[in-house]
């Protein structure tokens, strides 16, 4: 099970994302927000890294964005999954 998703680097909404704090999921995690604030997005990478496809996170490339993706989850068991 996924644990916190520590960096996301151009993907979509996210051009810079660094987890800060306690934002660790629980085995329910509701995520909430405002049209356009990367809901989609943050799914879809949840999503690549369920069906081992990454090209699902290539195909959002931040706009504007000359900086390689990158994306980093751990998950409970200690395990951390980089793109």
């Amino acid at each position: 099970m996924i644990n916190k998703i520590e960096r996301l680097v151009s993907i979509g909404k996210y051009r810079n994302y660094q987890a800060v704090g306690i934002v660790n999921f629980k085995k329910l995690t509701l995520i909430y927000g405002d049209n356009g604030g990367g809901k989609t997005t943050l799914t879809s990478v949840i999503r690549s890294l369920t069906y081992n496809q990454p090209e699902i996170v290539r195909g959002r490339k931040s706009i504007n964005s000359n900086d390689p993706q990158a994306a980093q989850i751990s998950y409970i068991n200690g395990t951390v999954t980089h793109y």
